[in-house]
């Protein structure tokens, strides 16, 4: 009985593994470890390696290492994505035959919005939650996929200069039902992507129903640590002669600080775990 159990206990952290990196394209052994058992610890990144290593050998995953120091990241082969099809019933984003394209082209940007996403899943959940039902849209997903059937992950606005723009998210997470859009902040935003930020934020939240509830920018990286000063810096109406904007624009700037509409936090690149910080 012990032995069946072990068993069949195995063969489900090999599936909910395939799973995940399927919605993620490639992911690292401690994003496995976070992702699937639910928090980064030297138990988990020991049965993570022990299920990629048996994923491995079996021919269902190909790894990357960019030296002998770093974490490994893996991917799907065909036959990783076949077993897939025969666990879950579905495959990879746009019907890719398997995800080696993916980890070849890994950059760091993508890697550190699968962080943010593992991450995030389970923020704020008092409760457990299953390891394979990890709620929200994964950056590979919102780029991959056909955009119109995903609203919640991209906004389409006027910058203040007028011209026509189209913002993407770099994950959606679900809290209650409703849709929380993620920018991962991994440098620090030059002058014009920041006044481009701005201008998204004040025409989504003009809207009666805004695309998400909130904003959470999460910082991965130092370079990208003012983030959340700069955004209430912007966000904060000056006197009458600073800011000689109309009394509703500045209301809004106010709403939206007052109503929690934008969150900080920084990721945690050992544990994976995100922290808030204040505004």
């Amino acid at each position: 009985m012990s032995t069946q159990s072990t068993r069949a206990k195995g063969l489900d952290y090999q599936n909910k593994t395939l799973h995940l990196l399927a919605r993620l394209g490639y992911a690292t052994t401690r994003q496995i470890a976070r992702g699937v058992w639910g928090k980064v610890t030297a138990s988990t990144k020991k049965m993570a390696t022990r299920t990629l290593n048996a994923l491995l050998k079996a021919g269902l995953l190909v790894e990357r290492r960019e030296d002998v120091n770093s974490d490994r990241m893996v991917a799907l082969t065909k036959a990783g994505v076949e077993r897939l099809r025969t666990v879950v019933g579905f495959g990879l984003v746009n019907g890719r035959p398997h995800a080696r394209d993916w980890l070849r082209h890994a950059h760091d940007h993508r890697t550190a919005a699968n962080s943010v996403f593992v991450a995030g899943a389970d923020y704020g959940f008092d409760i457990e939650m299953e390891r394979d039902d990890w709620l929200g849209l994964t950056e590979l997903e919102i780029r991959g996929d056909d955009q119109t059937l995903l609203r919640e992950a991209w906004c389409d606005y006027r910058s203040s200069e007028g011209k026509k723009e189209r913002k993407l998210a770099d994950a959606v997470l679900y809290r209650d039902g409703r849709p929380i859009w993620v920018e991962v902040e991994n440098c620090d935003r030059g002058t014009s992507d920041m006044s481009k930020c701005v201008d998204w934020l004040r025409a989504m939240y003009t809207k009666r129903q805004p695309e998400a509830e909130q904003v959470w920018f999460v910082i991965t990286a130092p370079g990208a640590a003012r983030i959340g000063r700069r955004l209430k810096a912007a966000l904060t109406p000056g006197d009458f002669v600073s800011d000689a904007r109309p009394r509703q624009a500045k209301e809004l700037d106010e709403r939206i600080l007052r109503e929690r509409r934008v969150r900080v936090f920084s990721l945690d690149a050992d544990t994976l775990e995100l922290t808030e910080l204040p505004l």
